[in-house]
């Protein structure tokens, strides 16, 4: 006897029946909302607060925005670093022209402080990429401005030009090599950039170099050193300052040096034992020249 066919189940389109949930009864739950079915669609359930079931490329645009937001939260610091992920929220230290700066995020503003020859700089940015930015600005500029140190080439360059006579092209050649062209250019005037406090040890070296260089009779020493950093009180150097600080040195040099005592007279007796101890050969000479002094000043 064939065994009987299985029976057809008929498909329930009554009420209460949705195919898309699995043929679950949701008369119950009307606020329910079937997922979209695009991928790259989104999702919003108002009753959650707004909350967004995003698509994989609008949650990486989004990703990076929150942790910036919220990214020095201690627990979401700890998230990260379990999975893997570079905080780039998390305070970090860069180097401009060698001088360290921190970097950070504070007040939904990325923001960097650090000093560069002794000036303080606070930089702002509304993001990291901005703000690193802003810093490699800031380093050009400083190198720009920054004081270059002559090199021994560049030294004696300067000396022989001084030691030729041309006093005022060895300062000027100085000062070229030293400060740079692009810098003086930013300057109205000579008068402005000589009152650039920034620029007051290139003006120094130049004085002093080039004075050593002209006074070839002028011996420098660390005695001169000390004495000329009291005498100039802080003044700036120039040739006539250095000129009143050498002379007031040789002064105060010549005040130390101890006088040599007078010579003292010989007593006849000291004469006649001196005599009793010499030789024949000593007496003659002796003789001789005191008979010869004698006639002369009877003369």
């Amino acid at each position: 006897m064939p065994a009987p066919a299985p029976k057809k189940v008929e498909p329930i389109t009554g009420l209460g029946y949705d195919p898309n949930f699995g043929g679950l009864d949701l008369s119950g739950c009307p606020s329910v909302q079937p997922l979209p079915k695009d991928e790259d669609a989104s999702f919003v359930d108002e009753n959650f607060g707004g909350l967004v079931s995003e698509s994989r490329t609008r949650l990486r645009d989004v990703l990076p925005k929150m942790v910036e937001q919220a990214g020095s939260d201690p627990e979401i610091a700890r998230l990260l670093k379990e999975a893997g992920i570079e905080n780039p929220n998390a305070p970090s230290i860069v180097h401009v022209c060698d001088e360290p700066f921190k970097v950070f995020f504070d007040q939904n503003t990325w923001r960097s402080t650090g000093t560069l020859a002794g000036i303080k700089y606070n930089v702002t940015a509304e993001d990291r990429e901005g703000l690193l930015g802003k810093l490699t600005q800031l380093a050009r500029r400083v190198e720009a401005e920054r004081i270059h140190e002559l090199t021994e080439s560049e030294r004696l360059q300067v000396v022989r030009l001084a030691q030729s006579g041309d006093v005022r092209g060895a300062i000027a050649l100085h000062l070229r090599l030293s400060i740079g062209e692009e810098r003086a250019n930013q300057y109205e005037n000579p008068n402005e950039m000589m009152g650039d406090r920034a620029l007051a040890g290139a003006f120094d070296e130049a004085a002093a170099l080039t004075w050593f260089a002209a006074r070839p009779q002028v011996q420098d020493s660390a005695e001169f050193q000390e004495f000329l950093e009291r005498y100039r009180g802080g003044r700036p150097l120039t040739h006539d300052l250095l000129d009143g600080a050498h002379a007031r040195f040789q002064e105060d040099q010549y005040k130390r040096t101890p006088l040599l005592p007078p010579k003292k007279e010989a007593t006849p007796t000291e004469i006649r034992q001196s005599l009793e101890d010499a030789d024949d050969e000593t007496i003659r000479r002796t003789y001789w020249s005191t008979a010869t002094a004698i006639a002369r000043a009877a003369r």
